[in-house]
Order: structure tokens, then C-alpha cells, then sequence
């Protein structure tokens, strides 16, 4: 019996998996995607971001999204879609949710941000994203959001793309009107019914690690799976005879 009939099936499981059972959660040998934008339809919007004028002074408003960390859990990059005034600058951040605000310490803070804004006639969404080098995370939970605060006094709004009802399990769409961090961490947010048209690449910790894994047990499939190897007699069976 050759070997191999054991061998390649270890390999195709190791080497791809199957969807998640959550619809917005794709799974690959080495990374994971949770991605929403799929279940928007391209127009719906949420209004608010941005800083304004009030009458007791300038009003932020930061949106976010909370995820719950799957088992590949290096966050690569997280993006949303908005449509901002060019003029309007933020930056993107990670922190670590507890329910009901951001806790902890600031554990990413993106560069300063801006998009090319515009109307034609509807609102034209950009896919921004936030690059992190690589940020590991423990399990739980961490709410990825957008600020303008630290940019202030420009004043200017807009929309970010959103879906009306709650497609991913792992989180929602959370907003805050904090000017600062220790506001992020002592104020409730306002957890939303619905999500924000998002995504967030996650790694494995070592991809180099599995890579060589998976490299190594496919030439060693190869290998036996030679048509002038046979198992030595007198040990697995006979050489002369493949079942």
C-alpha cells in the first residue's frame, strides 16, 4: 500500500480550510479576512464623522467597529469606506474593547489620514486602510476606529459606508465623541445595531514557520510517491505489491 494515500490527504487539510461558519469570516492556510463589504450595497451611509461646530464649542464624533480576534491573530491592516471632506485629517487606532468603551493602552495609532472627498452627484466612498506592521493580538475583543481629535480645530464631516443590520457576530458598529484617549477609556460608547462596511486582515504568527512545514511535507509526498520507491521488505509489506 502506498504511503501517499495517507500523505496527500494530511496535506490538503493542512494546506486549505473550509469557510467559517460566519458568513463575513474567510479562512486560509495562513491568514484570515473578516469582511463585510460584501453584504453593503455600495450607497447606504452613517453621518456624523468628523469634528464640527457646536454651540458650546467644536463636537468630534469617532466612529469604530469592534471585532472579536480569530485564531490567526497578527492584524496586518483594517479599512473602511468614507466619504470626507479632503481637508478633514484623522488618524486610525487599536484598542482593546471591554463592552461597552475602549480600555487598556492606545496599542496602534495610524498616520495622519485625509481622502480625496467629492460628490458625483452621490457620495464617492474610499476604501481606506490602515497598514499596522504587524500588530498581535490576544483573544477577546478590540474596537478599530477612526478620529479626528488630535487634528483639531479643522472643521468638516461626512459618511462612512454601513450595512442597516447585524451581518458579522463579532462586533458592531460603535460611536464615541471622545477628544482624547482617557475619553476613549472612561466613556460608554454608543454600540450600534448594525455594522460598518469594513475589513481586517489577520495573519498567523509565524507564517514562515508553517510555510516551511507545508513545503517540507509536500516534497516528502513527492518524494513517496516516486514511482521507484517501494517500502523496504520484510518491514510495512511487500515492495512488489501496491494495493
Amino acid at each position: 500500500m502506498k504511503i501517499t494515500r495517507f500523505i496527500i490527504p494530511a496535506l490538503l487539510l493542512i494546506a486549505s480550510e473550509a469557510l467559517s461558519a460566519d458568513p463575513v469570516t474567510t479562512t486560509a492556510p495562513f491568514y484570515t479576512v473578516i469582511n463585510t463589504a460584501p453584504f453593503w450595497d455600495g450607497t447606504y451611509d452613517v453621518a456624523g464623522f468628523g469634528n464640527r461646530d457646536g454651540i458650546f464649542g467644536d463636537v468630534v464624533t469617532n466612529f469604530g467597529q469592534t471585532i472579536t480576534v480569530p485564531k490567526d491573530n497578527v492584524l496586518d491592516s483594517f479599512s473602511f469606506y468614507m466619504n470626507l471632506p479632503s481637508s478633514l485629517t484623522f488618524s486610525g487606532y487599536v484598542f482593546r474593547w471591554n463592552g461597552s468603551s475602549a480600555t487598556g493602552p492606545e496599542l496602534f495609532k495610524s498616520v495622519a489620514t485625509t481622502t480625496k472627498g467629492g460628490f458625483n452627484p452621490a457620495p464617492i466612498f474610499e476604501h481606506i486602510t490602515f497598514n499596522t506592521g504587524g500588530l498581535a493580538l490576544t483573544a477577546g475583543q478590540y474596537v478599530l476606529f477612526a478620529s479626528p481629535a488630535e487634528y483639531k480645530p479643522v472643521v468638516g464631516f461626512g459618511v462612512w459606508g454601513g450595512i442597516p443590520s447585524d451581518v458579522y457576530s463579532g462586533g458592531a458598529f460603535v460611536v464615541n465623541g471622545g477628544e482624547t484617549s482617557s475619553e476613549w477609556t472612561s466613556t460608554p460608547w454608543f454600540v450600534q445595531d448594525m455594522d460598518l462596511a469594513f475589513d481586517a486582515t489577520f495573519a498567523v504568527p509565524e507564517p514562515g514557520t508553517f510555510v516551511a512545514l507545508t513545503a517540507a511535507l509536500l516534497s516528502l509526498a513527492l518524494f513517496l510517491a516516486s514511482p521507484s520507491f517501494v517500502f523496504p521488505k520484510g518491514k510495512l509489506g511487500p515492495a512488489d505489491k501496491n494495493v
